[in-house]
């Protein structure tokens, strides 16, 4: 398999992985399904148990308001877009706080959860299939989400187009820093996994400067994850 973000060809499998680790770059690749099976698993499999509880989304609006303070640091309140949105958590968070929203999900069940339980719209399908206009968002947010996704290059690639000059990229994943860690806290369900240095070189290769980078974990499953915030 070629590496979807350096194109490097020498990428091989390791013992006691389904991964493979790309030679040139760092990045760990998993087989890719296809995307029209990805749309039929998520459809068919979504509701978040989030959305099942007495006072749903709470935990996950509570997480947002932590992203939109660390953005808040170095922007205003202005136009974001929210990469694989799921059921609008952080879209409601950031209108709470002034922001305008925007965003997308490939669940027809989440964007319909969204729109009624707290009247926002979300784009439904792949970031990459839509018609975004460029240069407009002040910031774009992929939390827990470049993982999943299948080309993260190409789903980096739009979101430095749809961003304003000087306008921020947050982006949280796991930080799987060793062969060891991958194993250990190996998950079926992310097609990609990136070492900090992995991301670090593609993000500043694409023209992303730096603005802040925090390791830490979650504190219930104790999986390593990293924030990035870029500016373009």
């Amino acid at each position: 398999m070629i590496c979807p973000f350096c194109a490097n060809s020498n990428t091989a499998s390791f013992d006691g992985t389904r991964f493979l680790h790309c030679d040139g770059c760092g990045l760990f690749i998993k087989n890719i399904p296809s995307s029209k099976s990805a749309l039929k698993i998520k459809n068919k499999g979504f509701l978040l148990s989030t959305c099942q509880r007495e006072n749903p989304g709470e935990d996950r609006i509570k997480n947002a308001d932590k992203q939109l303070d660390v953005l808040e640091r170095h922007v205003s309140p202005g136009i974001v877009y929210d990469v694989g949105a799921a059921a609008g958590f952080f879209m409601k968070a950031a209108r709470d706080r002034g922001w305008t929203v925007y965003g997308n999900e490939i669940s027809e069940r989440a964007i319909e959860w969204a729109k009624n339980h707290y009247g926002i719209n979300i784009d439904y399908g792949f970031l990459e299939d839509l018609a975004i206009p460029e240069s407009h968002f002040d910031a774009v947010v992929l939390w827990n989400i470049l993982e999943h996704t299948y080309n993260p290059k190409a789903t980096l690639e739009v979101c430095r187009k749809i961003l304003k000059s000087g306008g921020l990229i947050f982006i949280r994943v796991p930080n799987k820093k060793t062969k060891e860690e991958l194993v250990r806290f190996y998950t079926g369900r992310h097609l990609f996994e990136f070492t900090e240095k992995c991301l670090t070189g593609h993000l500043e290769a694409m023209g992303f400067k730096y603005v802040e980078r925090n390791a830490g974990h979650n504190p219930k499953s104790g999986v390593p994850h990293c924030d990035y915030l870029y500016r373009k």
